[in-house]
């Protein structure tokens, strides 16, 4: 009997063993060293609205209720079904959108509470978001962020889980608004983290996400400004069925590596070289006549003039530092841009998706005037100055940019700055965290931001960041509105400062812009709900906008790459994100080099 029980025991201790070496040799799937965009710092949706490669990672890690796909129509992600229910002879318009079962990345399910805090913390009065006017339609929303009603009084709530539910002003358009929530201003956040740190979205280790893919892992350079790498995981638990299969996988690849110690042009050779397998932040160099894919975004970059002060606070110079700019030499730089024709780019909505607002026509004229610019810079008495402009540090497409403005600007007369903002790092709640301090500056209000820090000995020491103007993206959604609305004060999303004890005032637009006759016409476009008579009042908006010019578009991005032919199944969204959920790379196993192998954990397989 002994005999018996010792070799039972042997043998359980044999198949426990053979089954932990055959989860330690298990294929997790394709490790795919990849160049998709430069770095960023913070992941908060609310930052990286402002920077095109933020909008790229976000799309590979947040999903939200809906998307815009491919083709620039709306596809459901997240929300499974809606429901809608009027009420005429009560006021009573309700719509109730049921999600799909998916889970954050730590294994919590993404519940309607997710969607309600996230969409509540634009409302806030105190927070700045120029997209909050996509949520304007729900009941009490713009008392809300005027400061006359308690967040509490918003016509947003979780009937259940799996249930968003949300109240209406009055019968509105339902498709536009559902239109709205594909926007990544959007997405949905976990309280319990985003409430914990001021920059929870900086570090791996303090952020949780819902889409396809993790952030597993995030490494600043010893300067602790710029980013040196990272790595993209596979959501173990996006669309997971935990209950009945554990290992189920809905994404395919395992890990998309970047490494940013590399310049844009050595990216490009390793690309030829077979070490990476997609290149979609070529050199400018490079770009003409490459043999390259295409796709659209809804970025545009833009120029944000600091409206308060002198001599932009005259719209004269503002149209003339705009005129004297070549935008379509400017797109010819750029290579995958569009010169921009108005302050709303091609992929918005005109009344129904598939059409344009831009249909209409340009309000912007994309050959640049000089001679122009100097008249109008005359008739201001404006002849000299100094301009500091601001761009993202690390970005070989922002610094060329700068460098044609600056040239453009110098020839009617400015002595032009480039002045490049990046990370600043400090520690909260004993957290490693970074602060973007371009974003910081811009979402001021006033092109300036000082950055405190203590030293070991507790010693503060204080750093002021400025500017006159920034080179911002604005990531659009597909609804006019909410792009040239942000413009009026009552729309803007500015933040109030409610300690003042005085009575509260809308906020302009980040850059100052004030405009009575303006507000006026987006008073109209809001009070008219039907989307053909609302569009007719916005065209005469931007009109009103591009005489003003109190911001400068520039140009609408493209995406443009190239995908090794060892790698398939590579998709694009109608707004600039790449798909990979699928994506397979030939071979993988073999291609596995032992530089590809090092990037991982010292305790994961290098087959993984």
């Amino acid at each position: 009997m002994k005999r018996f029980l010792c070799l039972l025991l042997c043998l359980v201790m044999a198949t426990a063993l053979l089954a932990g070496c055959g989860e330690d040799d298990e294929d997790k799937g394709a490790i795919i060293p990849v160049y998709l965009a430069s770095p960023i710092g913070n992941f908060d949706p609310a930052y990286a609205t402002h920077d095109v490669n933020g909008n790229i990672f976000l799309g590979l890690m947040f999903e939200g209720l809906f998307r815009i796909g491919e083709n620039g129509k709306l596809e459901k992600a997240i929300a499974k079904s809606w429901t809608i229910k009027e009420d005429p002879d009560h006021d009573d318009y309700v719509m109730e959108i049921e999600l799909n079962t998916t889970y954050w990345s730590d294994g919590r399910q993404v519940s309607a509470d997710d969607f309600v805090y996230a969409w509540k913390r634009l409302l806030e009065p105190e927070y700045q978001s120029e997209n909050a006017s996509l949520l304007f339609d729900i009941k009490n929303a713009r008392a809300v962020k005027d400061g006359d009603m308690t967040i509490d009084d918003l016509g947003l709530y979780a009937a259940d889980t799996t249930v968003l539910q949300i109240v209406f002003e009055r019968k509105i358009d339902y498709n536009q608004f559902l239109e709205n929530t594909a926007s990544i201003a959007l997405l949905p956040l976990r309280e319990d983290t985003a409430v914990r740190l001021d920059n929870w979205a900086s570090n791996n280790a303090t952020m949780v996400t819902n889409g396809p893919f993790i952030l597993k892992k995030i490494e600043y350079a010893a300067d602790q400004k710029t980013i040196s790498r990272i790595e993209c995981e596979r959501n173990v638990y996006y669309y997971r069925d935990v209950d009945r299969d554990h290992l189920k996988k809905s994404v395919f690849p395992y890990r998309f590596v970047m490494d940013f110690t590399k310049t844009a042009e050595e990216q490009a050779a390793m690309y030829e070289a077979g070490e990476i397998y997609v290149d979609a932040n070529l050199p400018l160099s490079a770009r003409a006549g490459a043999n390259v894919e295409t796709g659209s975004t809804m970025s545009t970059a833009t120029i944000v003039f600091n409206n308060n002060k002198a001599p932009f606070d005259k719209p004269e110079v503002r149209k003339a530092l705009s005129q004297a700019i070549d935008r379509t030499a400017l797109a010819n730089i750029v290579v995958f841009a569009e010169a921009a024709e108005g302050f709303v780019p091609k992929g918005t909505f005109e009344t129904t998706q598939g059409t344009s607002f831009r249909s209409a026509g340009a309000v912007l004229n994309t050959a640049g005037d000089v001679a122009g610019a100097k008249s109008l810079l005359s008739s201001a008495g404006v002849s000299s100055g100094t301009i500091d402009l601001a761009i993202r540090s690390g970005d070989h497409v922002y610094q060329a940019v700068a460098e044609y403005v600056k040239g453009v600007w110098e020839q009617l007369g400015f002595t032009v700055n480039i002045v490049e903002f990046g990370q600043k790092y400090y520690i909260e709640n004993e957290y490693d965290q970074w602060r973007d301090i371009f974003e910081s500056v811009y979402r001021s209000g006033e092109f300036s931001y000082t950055f405190t820090e203590v030293d070991s000995n507790g010693n503060e020491k204080s750093e002021t960041f400025a500017c006159d103007a920034m080179l911002v993206d604005y990531y659009s959604s597909t609804n006019p509105f909410s792009i040239l609305s942000s413009f009026s004060r009552p729309f803007s999303g500015g933040a109030m400062d409610l300690t003042s004890g005085s009575e509260y005032a809308n906020v302009p637009h980040i850059c100052g812009y004030v405009s009575d006759s303006y507000d006026q016409l987006i008073e109209n476009a809001y009070a008219e709900t039907d989307r053909a008579a609302r569009a007719s009042i916005l065209h005469q908006a931007e009109q009103a906008l591009a005489a003003d010019m109190p911001v400068a578009p520039l140009f609408t991005y493209k995406l443009g790459y190239q995908i090794s032919g060892d790698l398939s199944k590579v998709k694009t969204s109608g707004d600039g994100f790449f798909v990979l959920t699928k994506a397979a790379l030939k071979n993988y196993l073999e291609l596995q080099t032992t530089e590809t192998a090092a990037t991982l954990d010292p305790n994961e397989t290098a087959a993984g």
